[in-house]
């Protein structure tokens, strides 16, 4: 007899690749870059399917404000052992200034939902435990799709400021507050 209360429910695999980058990757994501990323664009068809997801609290849902975060043209510096260090003073004026002209508004956000955890035997606790994190949470993610689409061999190894709070993170070692290190210096 088929249980009427929780009738079964199937993931796709972009569903799957939403939930394991949320668990994995980057704490949330934007409705604008999940719609981005996964949708072409269309947030109509990505707020279905997410709604699909939050209903089954295998997703949570959050409103934030946030700045939005700066284009990734091009590195703000780039620097190789044995060549002179790039000025930490100028390096820090450029970023300030960078994300001072970054308006702050309201957006959804999304991020691992209470079911998530149960059903994989993973601990995600989900969303910002400091929600004024979000421009920072955001931007990393921003860069993370950058790998993720530009470099996916790279992207494959970042390792999430989240999973330092698992066992054996050391082990895992790959990205350090988000920055992922790549082999030659690049």
């Amino acid at each position: 007899m088929r249980n009427r209360r929780h009738p079964r429910f199937r993931l796709s695999d972009r569903d799957q690749e939403i939930l394991s980058l949320l668990a994995n990757k980057v704490p949330i994501l934007s409705l604008r870059q999940i719609a981005d990323t996964f949708f072409a664009g269309d947030k109509g068809n990505a707020v279905r399917a997410l709604s699909r997801l939050l209903t089954r609290q295998l997703l949570r849902s959050q409103p934030l404000s946030a700045r939005t975060p700066p284009t990734l043209s091009a590195p703000l510096a780039v620097w190789y052992p044995g060549k002179d260090q790039p000025s930490p003073t100028s390096l820090s004026f450029r970023l300030c200034r960078r994300w001072a002209q970054q308006g702050i508004r309201p957006r959804q956000c999304y991020s691992i939902g209470s079911r998530y955890g149960s059903l994989t035997g993973i601990d995600t606790p989900g969303g910002l435990k400091r929600p004024v994190q979000a421009s920072h949470e955001l931007a990393m993610a921003d860069l993370y799709l950058h790998y993720h689409a530009d470099r996916p061999v790279e992207a494959k190894y970042w390792l999430a400021e989240q999973a330092y709070r698992r066992g054996h993170w050391q082990d895992r070692l790959i990205s350090l507050d988000g920055s992922s290190f790549a082999l030659g210096g690049q």
